[in-house]
């Protein structure tokens, strides 16, 4: 997102650091998520990587 509104008259406002930081945050934690890995130590199953 590289601004946050552009108005009628064409002047475009840049998004506050509070919405990039949060964008930033989500990348992470959904870089996270795809790249999780699962084991199980009881069944000796370890390092099984997720989808």
């Amino acid at each position: 997102m590289k601004t946050f509104a552009t108005l009628s008259d064409g002047n475009t406002l840049e998004a506050p650091s509070s919405i990039k930081k949060a964008k930033t945050k989500l990348g992470k934690i959904q870089w996270r998520n795809r790249n999780k890995v699962h084991s199980n130590r009881r069944s000796g199953i370890s390092d099984l990587k997720c989808g």
